[in-house]
Formats: C-alpha cells, sequence, structure tokens
C-alpha cells in the first residue's frame, strides 16, 4: 500500500511540475509575442539575444521608431496588431462594429459630427491622412490599436515600462522614454542583464519576475 501510495505520489507531483512548466512556457510565448523590443532585438527568433544582437541593438531599436524623432515612446511599444492573443480578430471586427454604428449616413466613413464628443480624440489618432474622415483602413487601424493596446493592458498590469527588465535596462533616467541617447547606449545596457557573463542574453535573464512564477 505504501508503495501504491509513493507511486500515486510520484505521479501527482509530475503532473504539477509538468503544468508550471506548461504554464511559465506559455507566458513567455505570449511575452515574446507581446514584446516588440524583444522582437525586434531576436533577430533569429531563437528565444535569446545573442552577442552579436546585443551589438546590433541600436540598428535593431531605430525600426521601432515610426515617427523618426529618434526616441522610442510608450506608443511606438505596443504588440503588433492580433497579437493579443484568443478570438483577437472576433475583438477587432466587434470594435469595428461599435465604431460603424456611428455612421449615420451609411457611407463607410465616419465625420467628426458623427461621432460623439467622448470620441472625438479617435480623429486625433486614426485620421492619418488628415483629410478629416476616418474610412475603412483607419477604422481597422484604430481597432487593431485598441485590440493591441488591451492586450498589453491584460499581460502587464503593473505597467510595462516598470515591469519589464529589457525596457528598465535601456530607459536609462526611468523617464518612460528610450531616448536617442539612450539607444546608442543600447548594448551596454542590456550587457548589464547578462547575469552570467556569457555574453548573451536567455529567457531566465530578461524575462519579466512575474512570468517566473507558476
Amino acid at each position: 500500500m505504501k508503495k501504491i501510495f509513493a507511486g500515486i505520489l510520484t505521479l501527482a507531483l509530475a503532473a504539477v511540475a509538468l503544468r508550471v512548466t506548461q504554464n511559465r512556457r506559455n507566458g513567455m510565448l505570449r511575452f515574446t509575442l507581446l514584446h516588440p523590443i524583444f522582437e525586434a532585438l531576436d533577430a533569429n527568433q531563437d528565444g535569446t539575444i545573442s552577442a552579436a544582437e546585443i551589438g546590433n541593438a541600436p540598428a535593431a531599436l531605430r525600426t521601432l521608431d515610426r515617427n523618426h524623432d529618434g526616441n522610442l515612446t510608450a506608443d511606438e511599444l505596443l504588440p503588433k496588431p492580433g497579437r493579443s492573443g484568443h478570438n483577437s480578430d472576433q475583438n477587432i471586427n466587434e470594435i469595428i462594429g461599435q465604431l460603424r454604428s456611428f455612421d449615420r449616413n451609411g457611407d463607410g466613413r465616419l465625420t467628426p459630427e458623427e461621432l460623439p464628443e467622448r470620441f472625438q480624440g479617435l480623429f486625433t489618432r486614426g485620421d492619418s491622412n488628415r483629410d478629416g474622415l476616418l474610412d475603412a483602413a483607419e477604422l481597422r487601424a484604430l481597432a487593431e490599436q485598441a485590440d493591441a493596446d488591451a492586450a498589453r493592458v491584460d499581460f502587464w498590469p503593473g505597467g510595462f515600462t516598470h515591469d519589464d527588465p529589457i525596457f528598465t535596462a535601456l530607459d536609462a533616467d526611468h523617464d518612460g522614454i528610450v531616448s536617442s541617447s539612450e539607444i546608442e547606449h543600447a548594448a551596454s545596457s542590456l550587457r548589464a542583464l547578462d547575469r552570467n557573463g556569457d555574453g548573451k542574453l536567455t529567457i531566465e535573464e530578461f524575462r519579466p519576475a512575474r512570468l517566473s512564477r507558476p
């Protein structure tokens, strides 16, 4: 009986260990999907930032600078559209449907007059061609951004700029922006995360502390 009980206990503990490992792997997978900085740095997508990739960090980070002002701000560090995970396409389509419900004349575009006052900020963010209208492409872009933003909030409840070791290392002055100077010195900042001194950054060295827990 004791042997049977010991065998059952061993199997139970193995199952728990497997579940914990899987949870961590799933967490890291979502981390890489929602982390534009990591994705830019990890050029060969092997889950490790190699010595060569660390050395190329300034050039890799500059690819994220969408407005070409030399800095990386929070809006440039959101996940790519469609990266929120489960039912992302459904979420995007629902947001588009909600926005289109304001289209009173049914022309497929939104004017400032058709949107309630609380939504007027959408034109600032979404009217990319500055024609005073939100067309179908701009509505989809807004919905995709909203979906990505929701994913980041869900995955980083404490705040991405406070919880992420990579961003924290790059943002030397902790002002929430990776400046042009900080981008230039990105390689040396990243090397500070290399705890075992092997010249590269592994999952254990760059994952957020919250992903170290089951």
